[in-house]
């Protein structure tokens, strides 16, 4: 498995489809900053879920909730997104956050390999923090 950010981006994109209705914007009646975009966390799941069980599962699976963070973020102010214009070093910043997060979690049921895995992850990647 090729562990550069980049090479990973382009994988879990190509996971997405090409672009995203975000125009249906569901509201808690009693918080209007509170919204769900119907159908993306749907969406989501689904994509994540086809990693449950492989041997990239913990990374791939945090790299997909990252890019549905930032989707989700991105539809206050839009109605579709082409994929191809998402920012991979947002994407990257809220992955990177989240994976040393679980990483240092010992609560989240991983594998040592997934433990291995981020590590790598970071041993090869230099912080998007720090660019």
């Amino acid at each position: 498995m090729q562990l550069d950010f980049e090479s990973l981006f382009r994988q879990a994109l190509a996971d997405w489809p090409d672009a995203l209705d975000l125009s249906v914007l569901q509201y808690a009646e009693s918080d209007l900053s509170r919204y769900a975009v119907k159908g993306l966390g749907i969406l989501a799941e689904e994509i994540e879920d086809t990693y449950i069980g492989k041997d990239e599962e913990a990374i791939t699976r945090t790299l997909h909730y990252a890019m549905h963070e930032v989707i989700y973020s991105t539809a206050k102010t839009v109605l579709k997104l082409d994929m191809s214009t998402i920012r991979p070093q947002a994407v990257r910043c809220v992955f990177e956050k989240r994976l040393k997060e679980a990483a240092a979690a010992t609560d989240l049921n991983w594998r040592p390999e997934d433990y291995a895995l981020a590590e790598a992850y970071f041993a090869q990647n230099p912080s998007a923090e720090s660019q």
